[in-house]
């Protein structure tokens, strides 16, 4: 039985607000470091906020660091409403407003804030009754605190580099010094975390595997976008392509991670409660995994029942990419005819390119069906869009993150699976609860190869896939596969960044795609080349940000009030 576990969320351990930004120093809490953290129970309270920030990044969705990857890269559009100008915007690199990212940068430097407080008083604790606690916390919260800057600094490239919970007003680290930063947490959290085999009960958490993933990943995007051979750390050693191919192999060994035996079973789309009436999944004999599948080395966690202190449903707490990339609903449609797919914003319209280029180099590969929707394929002859609205409609969805619906036995057809499932509450835009996976094993697989330049796991991935093994490594087979295997997950537009082929590889892939616009054929335009030259595929701080620090902090490049064209302000149509 799949279970999905019911939280009340309140955070009670951000011991200075952080409501407004990140220079706030006035503490609105009863709870500080003079009195927190006293016993291990305070510990557990203190760890679980520095958790807190994933989700709350996710409640400010359209500027997360996973959002800005899938409109960013080359194979979604921007896709929703004339009023859905966040995702046009970073699908060309512009920006709907000045501040668009204050959020994000909000929660994102609240989550370091509480990972420096609780490095600096953990040791508060006089008693821990359970022997090794104390360092498994450490060794969480020191890889949170390395996700959080590797955040920032992908999506920014500089920003302050803070340690100590005292509030400062600092400029930007330099890019090398907050990616030293980041290896030495996560060297420090490999070293402090046990080596344990997975269980499906801590998916969420960070574990020895998840940091040596983590850092792999880093590695190969700081090695890649900044041309360097080795990943420096803060106390001068460094990091070789040979020392992370060894953690790779660790977690491959020693992990207890395997690769769920069918691609389509880690989505959600192939749950038990739909399954009966969606002939995909019925005809393809698929089972769902379930949240926290042997393949999941770290996600973000979604409750059931999600509420915030005061009571209220609260949209961060459920997972609202799908809710995002659900299908726009006309008035005359309803959930019978788009049975299993939900309603939704329709952001993030899939490139018909993606589609095109996979069926042209892998016929065959089961993952574009299990990856895409494709209107011609799976929806009724007579399925429409709502199109007064919609624009950048393609006629393809991504199936990995979308409302998935579900028919009872009386018929009912709920919003959501977790409602017959789980007991969630029935809330189109609320009640998607299925994990926000950020690592999986297959990645660690494509990484290994990579790195050490063999087809093993590239081919060990595609024996899953059901497809022939590649004869020999290539770099060009190895971008293949990342692309199609890893497709809709957040990670495309990194890789073209590292690989230096974001400029060239974007625009070839989307000008001039064919797009309904309010219902009318036209051609997607963009000015993203010549955006990305101004950038080098940064984005902005947050004009709050640059102005609170009295100018301290500098503006990116590209994005200064000199450059006109970063403001998107009417779609080209």
């Amino acid at each position: 039985m799949i279970r999905k576990r019911t939280f009340l969320i309140i955070i009670i351990i951000c011991f200075y607000a952080g409501c407004d930004d990140f220079l706030d120093t006035q503490n609105y809490m009863k709870k500080d470091t003079a009195n927190f953290p006293s016993t291990q129970e305070d510990a557990t309270q203190m760890t679980t906020g520095v958790y807190s920030a994933l989700k709350s990044q996710i409640g400010y969705l359209r500027s997360s660091h996973f959002f800005v990857a899938e409109m960013a890269g080359d194979d979604r559009l921007g896709g929703g409403s004339r009023s859905n100008r966040e995702s046009q915007a970073i699908d060309r690199m512009q920006y709907s407003e000045e501040s668009q990212f204050r959020d994000f940068w909000r929660v994102t430097y609240s989550g370091i804030f509480r990972a420096n407080s609780a490095i600096a008083t953990i040791n508060n604790v006089s008693t821990w009754n359970v022997e090794g606690l104390k360092e498994q916390y450490l060794g969480e919260i020191h890889f949170l605190r390395a996700l959080y800057y590797f955040q920032l600094v992908q999506l920014f490239g500089e920003v302050p580099l803070l340690l100590n919970p005292e509030p400062e007003n600092k400029p930007k680290a330099t890019a090398h010094e907050i990616y030293f930063r980041i290896a030495s947490d996560l060297l420090t959290a490999i070293d402090l975390l046990p080596a344990k085999h997975y269980t499906q009960i801590e998916s969420g958490r960070a574990t020895r595997w998840a940091s040596e993933a983590l850092l792999a990943r880093i590695f190969l995007f700081y090695t890649g976008y900044y041309k360097q051979k080795t990943l420096p750390t803060a106390d001068g050693t460094e990091i070789t392509s040979h020392d992370v191919i060894t953690y790779l192999e660790d977690c491959i060994h020693h992990s207890g991670h395997e690769l769920v035996s069918d691609f389509r079973n880690i989505w959600a789309y192939s749950n038990q409660w739909t399954k009966p009436d969606y002939p995909y999944s019925s005809a393809n004999d698929l089972e769902w995994a379930g949240d926290g599948c042997r393949e999941t080395i770290f996600a973000i966690k979604f409750g059931n029942h999600a509420r915030n202190e005061e009571g209220k449903d609260a949209l961060g707490y459920s997972n609202q990419l799908c809710l995002n990339f659900g299908l726009r609903y006309p008035g005359s449609y309803n959930d019978e005819k788009c049975f299993p797919f939900g309603q939704g914003w329709a952001i993030g319209t899939i490139n018909p390119t993606l589609w095109k280029e996979w069926l042209r180099d892998e016929p065959d590969d089961i993952r574009r069906e299990g990856t895409i929707m494709s209107q011609q394929i799976e929806m009724p002859p007579d399925w429409s869009t709502d199109r007064t609205k919609q624009v950048e409609e393609t006629g393809y969805w991504g199936k990995k993150y979308i409302p998935v619906l579900a028919r009872d036995e009386t018929g009912k057809i709920w919003k959501s699976y977790s409602c017959p499932a789980f007991g969630t509450a029935e809330d189109y835009q609320t009640s998607h609860t299925n994990d926000l996976i950020l690592i999986r094993l297959a990645d660690v697989y494509l990484m290994h190869s990579e790195l050490s330049a063999t087809a093993q796991g590239i081919n060990i991935v595609r024996e899953r896939a059901g497809l022939d093994p590649v004869t020999a490594y290539s770099s060009d087979a190895l971008k293949r596969e990342r692309r199609y295997e890893l497709a809709t997950e957040g990670l495309r537009w990194w890789d073209l960044l590292r690989w230096h082929e974001a400029s060239a590889v974007i625009p070839e892939n989307q000008e001039g795609v064919i797009i309904k616009v309010i219902g009318t054929d036209n051609v997607y335009t963009s000015s993203f080349a010549s955006r990305f030259v101004k950038t080098g595929g940064f984005f902005p701080i947050p004009e709050s940000q640059v102005i609170l620090s009295n100018g301290v902090l500098k503006q990116n490049p590209g994005w200064l009030p000199e450059d006109k064209d970063a403001y998107f302000e009417n779609l080209p149509y």
